[in-house]
């Protein structure tokens, strides 16, 4: 075992430090894909569901053809 009287100040301070910066940098990067990854299924969604009304075909409204020959004045 290590003792921790027999280790410098600087090792005591620096190797909690950089161990914590890594972490740090490892959980940021797993939030940074999770996000990513969510971000893209969202915008799949929301564009594919804006398409799906862009491209849905117009509804015709047939009239018979006594009204389409009269005149309407208003």
């Amino acid at each position: 075992m290590i003792d921790l009287n027999s280790v410098s100040i600087s090792k005591k301070i620096h190797v909690p430090l950089v161990a914590s910066i890594v972490i740090g940098f490892i959980v940021i990067l797993v939030n940074f894909f999770y996000s990513i990854e969510n971000m893209k299924k969202e915008v799949y969604e929301t564009e594919s569901n804006s398409l799906s009304l862009t491209i849905q075909p117009k509804k015709i409204l047939v009239l018979p053809m006594q009204l389409i020959s009269q005149k309407i004045i208003v």
